[in-house]
């Protein structure tokens, strides 16, 4: 996946929009991702409001969204 292609990639801060989107394209709650990652959900909100997230919170986000893209991936190819 280029940087283009990643709402979450190095030195680029997400649109307002980004996580909004890649938490609805991957059907996980505000919650769900506060469990994964460590982030409070009030701050998950904030960011997702458009507030900057920290290096180590665009990280977290990264992986887990990069990790849940694979597992799609990976299950759409099994069921083929």
């Amino acid at each position: 996946m280029s940087d283009s292609d990643d709402a979450f990639a190095s030195r680029h801060t997400p649109t307002p929009f980004s996580l909004n989107s890649a938490r609805l394209c991957s059907g996980f709650t505000i919650d769900a991702i506060s469990v994964a990652t460590g982030i409070a959900p009030r701050r998950l909100w904030s960011i997702e409001q458009g507030a900057d997230p920290t290096d180590e919170e665009t990280e977290c986000l990264r992986i887990l969204f990069r990790e849940q893209l694979a597992y799609i991936v990976e299950r759409s190819a099994l069921l083929r």
